[in-house]
């Protein structure tokens, strides 16, 4: 459903993969719509509850889901700057666009 860029996050890396919480920033988010089997299998992938949180939030006209990790503000992770996991880790596109 699209790319948005949203406030009132932050994201930092453990060089990995990106964790995102609650900040003054803005990150970039892809929007899905998907089915409620493809939710908990997205669930058991991030682990939630134990890894990730996941809290609604609004993006234009839809509600949404974001999985987030307030336990990662408070550790020594290295900024997104850009608040945009694909610009900073472009690998990650090209696999991403492999499985499109």
């Amino acid at each position: 459903m699209g790319t948005h860029r949203i406030s009132g996050f932050t994201m930092v890396t453990n060089q990995c993969f990106p964790y995102v919480f609650k900040g003054d920033g803005e990150i970039t988010v892809d929007l899905f719509e998907v089915s409620d089997d493809t939710f908990a299998s997205l669930d058991r992938l991030e682990g939630y509850p134990l890894h990730y949180n996941r809290i609604q939030i609004r993006i234009k006209e839809y509600t949404a889901w974001i999985y987030t990790n307030e336990r990662a503000a408070n550790r020594c992770l290295a900024p997104v700057p850009s608040g945009d996991w694909m610009d900073y880790k472009p690998e990650y596109r090209r696999s991403y666009a492999d499985t499109e």
